[in-house]
């Protein structure tokens, strides 16, 4: 899957997570924290379009292509 970016949040202060939304998930968002000036993914998410609260809050393994892809989405967003 071709990742893009729908929208993204910045933190604010570096104690803080930035959020972003990818196609197809427009109901899902990850969150990312910067490091030294590079975007970090979360290696969790939260699926909002399910309905059990217990259940929304997800993992996604660092080792998924999904996390590769959105991680190389974020490099790539940053540096423009």
């Amino acid at each position: 899957m071709a990742v893009k970016i729908l929208s993204l949040e910045m933190p604010e202060t570096r104690y803080d997570w930035g959020i972003i939304q990818i196609n197809n998930f427009s109901n899902t968002y990850y969150r990312f924290e910067m490091i030294a000036g590079k975007p970090k993914l979360d290696t969790t998410y939260f699926a909002d379009q399910l309905v059990k609260p217990e259940e929304k809050h997800r993992n996604i393994s660092p080792e998924s292509n999904l996390y590769k892809e959105i991680q190389q989405a974020l490099n790539d967003y940053i540096k423009e």
